[in-house]
């Protein structure tokens, strides 16, 4: 008997303790378990800025640019590597411009772009692109690109 009086207050103790650890707040933050990577051409990134990027359905990462230059390409990532997508207006099925100025994504999947030159809509399942030509002409240069006096058609 005179060992129940003592085991049973001893085991309370335990249980407390043990009921109150398991409840104790994880101080771990969402925020901690990012990190981040500086990708550069180096890594495979077609050059070393990104104006615009888009998270598609598959979990790509669309990276587009604005800046003008020769280098200036149509990339996705799909977290190993960098797939490119050069400019060439005289191939059927490419992208006519490396200049991307938004993205959005349809319910089909299908990844439309504003670029220089109109809109170009990338089909997923046929890994090619169809490019909308404006009827009107974009009033600003490849030297010097305004992007207010492009077409925007997703804002």
């Amino acid at each position: 008997m005179k060992f129940s009086k003592k085991i049973l207050p001893f085991l309370t103790c335990c249980i407390s303790v043990i009921i109150s650890v398991a409840q104790q707040p994880n101080n771990i933050s969402a925020l901690d378990t990012y990190r981040a990577i500086h990708w550069t051409t180096e890594d495979g990134l077609p050059y070393n800025g990104a104006n615009v990027m888009l998270k598609d359905v598959n979990g790509f990462l669309w990276i587009g640019s604005f800046g003008g230059s020769s280098s200036d390409q149509l990339c996705h990532f799909d977290g190993t590597v960098f797939k490119t997508y050069p400019p060439d207006d005289k191939k059927r099925g490419a992208i006519n411009t490396g200049m991307i100025f938004a993205f959005k994504e349809d319910s089909l999947h299908n990844i439309w772009m504003s670029t220089y030159t109109g809109i170009s809509r990338y089909d997923i399942k046929a890994d090619t692109f169809t490019n909308f030509i404006p009827l009107i002409n974009i009033p600003f240069s490849k030297k010097d690109p305004d992007p207010r006096t492009c077409i925007f058609p997703f804002w």
